[in-house]
């Protein structure tokens, strides 16, 4: 099914990889190796905007995974969360947390984000810093 959708921007008949595949099922609710039809939607979804974000994806961890291990590790997580952030870096607790999210997010929890992992982790760190910023911000009445 994944293999036989037309993503704009990507080349069709691309087959997932099986951490790719093993991210889809998560991201789709389903605790096994088995979608229902309540899971195709979300699954075709999170296909579609894992590939259709591959290319920037690609970029950014050739950018930041400097050890080339396909994976970001922690000082390499910081880094791209701190570019993300106008230069300002993550706490060691907020890099925690976005770094435990991220990781746990495919079931295969290494200490690291990888690539079906970097939108989540990148999500996450913009929700973060938008609600700190609405949060320092006064509001007159």
């Amino acid at each position: 099914l994944l293999t036989q959708l037309e993503v704009p921007g990507s080349a069709s008949g691309t087959k997932p990889s099986e951490a790719e595949l093993a991210w889809v099922f998560k991201a789709a609710g389903s605790h096994d190796d088995i979608l229902y039809r309540n899971e195709v939607l979300p699954a075709v979804n999170a296909w579609t905007s894992y590939r259709s974000n591959e290319v920037h994806i690609n970029e950014v961890m050739n950018r930041y995974d400097t050890n080339h291990s396909g994976k970001l590790e922690r000082d390499q997580l910081r880094e791209l969360l701190k570019a993300l952030n106008d230069a300002e870096p993550p706490t060691d607790e907020e890099l925690d947390w976005v770094l435990r999210c991220a990781d746990a997010s495919d079931g295969d929890v290494n200490g690291a984000v990888d690539k079906t992992e970097l939108m989540y982790a990148v999500s996450l760190w913009y929700t973060h810093v938008e609600e700190k910023r609405q949060s320092n911000t006064c509001v007159l009445l």
